[in-house]
């Protein structure tokens, strides 16, 4: 099961960033919505934490994807991240290259310790630990790399509609919050969003060649806004993200 699910990542987000930087990636990235909506809810965490009084000097992002948490930090803001594709990591390193901007990027399948021996003030694993054969365990290694004043900002899918062979498992809320406690984390901001996922992924919505124009309309427009959207015009879709801030217990 674990060499599978691996298989199944790396084949699939290989490819996935096989991307140059130029126009057409950055106007991909800018409409991805998957990607645009999980950081602005990332991000709706983060600027709670800085607004408590908390200041983020160094951040760690496991599976980072197209880099768009990362890219909107700082530049006095020390920058590492892990991802499982290479071609990930050679996309996100011309981006923050062309910033001028120090990074200490590398391969990583988080199957294991991360290769990483400082601490950090901010940790951020979103939609990983659902692909990785053992989610305690990179729990345990996030309780080890979070500064003492620092936390850990997890997002995770819930309320599947279709099973997803990438997936290790599925979560639930209740069901991740015991794994959290379980951990020696303690959940100080949690949030529960995004309709639209259930939405798309229901088979008669795909069929609609108007879709991708109203996914790439979503993901232009600000998370609040759409957010609205959802609860006012998709009540009965479930949401599908779950992210908390968590700090060691």
């Amino acid at each position: 099961m674990t060499k599978q699910v691996l298989l199944e990542n790396r084949t699939y987000y290989e490819p996935a960033y096989n991307l140059q930087k130029d126009v057409f990636t950055t106007i991909r990235r800018r409409l991805s919505l998957d990607q645009q909506y999980k950081s602005s809810i990332n991000w709706d965490l983060l600027n709670w934490w800085q607004a408590e009084g908390y200041a983020i000097r160094s951040v760690l992002e496991i599976g980072f994807g197209f880099g768009l948490t990362l890219s909107k930090f700082p530049k006095d803001v020390q920058i590492a991240g892990t991802d499982i594709s290479l071609n990930a990591i050679r996309l996100l390193q011309q981006i923050h290259s062309a910033q001028h901007r120090q990074i200490a990027f590398c391969v990583n399948d988080s199957v294991g310790n991360l290769p990483f021996k400082c601490q950090f003030d901010m940790i951020i694993c979103s939609h990983v630990l659902e692909h990785v054969p053992d989610d305690m365990a990179i729990l345990r290694e996030f309780r080890r790399l979070a500064s003492p004043s620092g936390a850990i900002l997890l997002n995770v899918p819930i309320n599947e509609q279709t099973p997803d062979p990438k997936h290790a498992r599925q979560y639930t809320t209740e069901g991740f919050l015991e794994k959290l406690t379980a951990a020696n984390l303690k959940v100080v901001r949690q949030i529960t969003a995004d309709r639209w996922s259930s939405f798309f992924s229901n088979q008669y919505y795909q069929q609609r060649p108007q879709i991708k124009l109203l996914r790439a309309m979503l993901a232009l427009i600000n998370y609040p806004m759409a957010e609205h959207i959802s609860t006012s015009l998709l009540p009965d879709f479930p949401c599908q993200q779950f992210a908390v801030l968590a700090i060691p217990a």
